[in-house]
């Protein structure tokens, strides 16, 4: 599928988002990138599949397209104007961006996001066949069902959670789906419980034939704004005045210790940042960002990733190695000889192989106070933590 770019099917994780129109999947997308990347009417005009590899190494931002005729173009940045081109295009037939989704960390394989058009576009009923198309093609992954949390059990959603759950059972555990609650700031809970709701949907689910659904209620639209203002883009009039209603209603309340983490990604947690006048510390948008829902479903990706690997790509051979530290047993967990996972469970920012030595970063905040720091030799650094397993020893 991605052959004509130059990646390997073998080196990629596909995570294809699927959703009827109106359900916020570009918004979705752009909240998962940190800033706005699709243009919200991309699913109603563009029958294009779109495309975004997670690179965590090169910051170095690349666009390809590839055109009817095969011929395949490169841009150096994405940008609104290189986007309108694309959406007005009726040549362009496939477009890759590669850029770095900060929320998600690559394991083995690289994360690829398949952004699929609108299935209900009464202008086009092409958008449809090739969504279907597209799932046929994708023989492993992960797929992501956006729900209007608004607009609940239309007929065309019906019939296409019907073939997508039939496209599951037949890849015998080969595809993956979760559920996205989406625009669930948009429900008044004076007028509407959301617990029931979520209730709801996943009885619907159930109904459609999906067995033991995973759902996740999400603002993607509050994400967004949040990253786009913690990465320095600028605001309209209208974006910062729903900037500011997100806040009021996702901002952090009470103690909360997170607020003084030190690690790489909280450095600059004491930071601040004016919206409109308003000074917002980087901290308690960090919290307000978590409380919209979307990291746990980032989290949930990287667990899908990290569980499936030794399914889909026969290369991963995740073991335990073990060895003793002053009479004590500590297990790590191996994959291609890398470190995967610590003794306490957590898993790395960060691994490789220098000079035949496994080398794995971990966030400083997990290995400061966690009860193996002491026996498992782990050197804990200003940002972060260092765990080194010699040359030989895996």
């Amino acid at each position: 599928m991605f052959e004509e770019f130059g990646i390997k099917d073998n080196k990629i994780f596909k995570v294809v988002v699927v959703a009827t129109m109106s359900s916020g999947k570009s918004t979705f997308i752009n909240a998962l990138i940190g800033r706005e990347v699709l243009l919200s009417r991309n699913e109603a005009c563009s029958a294009q599949v779109i495309s975004i590899l997670d690179n965590d190494i090169n910051k170095n931002e690349k666009v390809f397209l590839k055109y009817n005729n095969n011929k395949i173009e490169e841009y150096n940045r994405i940008d609104r104007d290189l986007m309108e081109k694309i959406n007005q295009s009726k040549n362009v037939d496939k477009v890759l961006f590669e850029t770095e989704i900060g929320g998600i960390k690559n394991t083995d394989r690289a994360m690829v996001i398949v952004d699929t058009p609108g299935v209900n576009n009464s202008q086009d009923s092409s958008h449809k066949k090739k969504t279907m198309d597209l799932l046929k093609q994708i023989d492993s992954g992960l797929i992501i069902y956006l729900i209007n949390a608004t607009q609940i059990g239309v007929d065309d959603d019906r019939d296409l959670l019907m073939k997508i759950s039939e496209e599951i059972r037949e890849s015998k555990g080969r595809k993956r789906i979760i559920f996205i609650v989406n625009k669930t700031d948009e429900i008044d809970e004076q007028k509407e419980n959301l617990s029931e709701t979520i209730d709801h949907i996943h009885k619907y689910l159930v109904d459609a034939g999906i067995v033991n659904p995973q759902i996740y209620p999400v603002s993607s639209l509050a994400c967004k704004l949040f990253r786009m203002v913690m990465n320095g883009n600028s605001l309209t009039r209208h974006e910062s005045a729903d900037f500011e209603k997100f806040y009021d209603t996702f901002k952090p309340v009470g103690y909360n210790l997170n607020r003084y983490i030190i690690s790489d990604e909280y450095i600059d947690r004491e930071n601040v940042i004016c919206v409109r006048g308003v000074e917002y510390s980087y901290a308690d948008l960090y919290m307000a960002i978590e409380n919209t829902g979307i990291p746990s479903v980032e989290h949930a990706i990287e667990d899908i990733i990290a569980e499936t690997g030794n399914v889909f790509n026969p290369l991963i051979n995740p073991r335990k190695f073990s060895y003793k530290i002053d009479g004590d047993s500590l297990e790590f967990e191996i994959r291609n000889g890398l470190i995967f996972k610590c003794p306490a469970g957590n898993r790395p920012i960060s691994s490789g192989v220098k000079s035949g030595e496994s080398v794995a970063r971990f966030k400083r905040a997990q290995c400061t106070h966690c009860d193996y720091a002491n026996r498992c030799g782990i050197e804990i650094k200003p940002k972060s933590a260092i765990k080194i397993i010699k040359k030989g020893r895996i």
